[in-house]
């Protein structure tokens, strides 16, 4: 199990270079996992924002970064917890993404191709709340609009 555990580059590349997922959400994810998105924190950090523009586009406001964004913010990581509950997964996930990963994919003992199918549905959700994080940003324009997840 220890040879599983995401703590850096090298330890995740034979999670994010499936074969089964495309090229775009592995770069995505290698981007993600090495804190290389440009989330509010980092672009602070880097001076291209205005230190008043650090909170989340969620409107939860709570500081955006990857571990906010992608497990603890209300808005934009419930989708996770939706999922869980359509596979009937049930678990106290961690508020730091690379637990969380490490914990989602590490589940019970499932079969080898349910375990791929595991990590290949957290890369699709992860790049989902991406990508509506961005459409929040760039086509919204600031404005709060609710998606919903059917639960049924």
């Amino acid at each position: 199990m220890i040879d599983n555990i995401v703590t850096n580059h090298s330890n995740f590349s034979h999670i994010v270079w499936l074969k089964a997922v495309p090229l775009k959400v592995s770069l995505f994810v290698s981007w993600l996992l090495l804190n290389r998105l440009p989330t509010r924190d980092n672009l602070l950090r880097r001076h291209v924002l205005p230190i008043d523009e650090h909170l989340c586009t969620g409107g939860c406001e709570s500081n955006e970064d990857i571990d906010h964004l992608f497990v603890s913010c209300d808005f934009f990581s419930s989708i996770s917890y939706v999922i869980c509950g359509w596979l009937r997964i049930s678990s106290a996930f961690s508020w730091n993404l690379i637990v969380h990963l490490n914990q989602f994919w590490s589940l019970g003992s499932f079969s080898k191709n349910m375990c791929l199918v595991f990590k290949m549905l957290r890369l699709a959700v992860a790049s989902i709340i991406w990508k509506e994080r961005n459409r929040h940003i760039f086509e919204y324009k600031g404005e709060h609009i609710f998606f919903h997840v059917r639960t049924s």
